[in-house]
């Protein structure tokens, strides 16, 4: 994915998340994990725009955890 015609990364991967946070975090009793969910067309204080495809890019780790 590309923002401003830079790619767009995370700090990991989906993988990661599947191998060795989820993991960690069934160790932790109880654990609640949410995202944040994406208003289509609002930008918040991002001057330059938020990504287009941001509900695409955290939705794919939101699937992951929520299972």
């Amino acid at each position: 994915m590309k923002h401003d015609g830079k790619p767009t990364t995370n700090l990991y991967s989906p993988d990661y998340l599947r191998s060795s946070i989820i993991p960690r975090l069934l160790d932790i009793e109880p654990v609640w994990i949410d995202s944040n969910h994406f208003i289509p067309g609002w930008e918040g204080n991002y001057s330059r725009g938020r990504l287009a495809n941001i509900h695409e890019f955290v939705s794919r780790f939101e699937e992951i955890m929520v299972g």
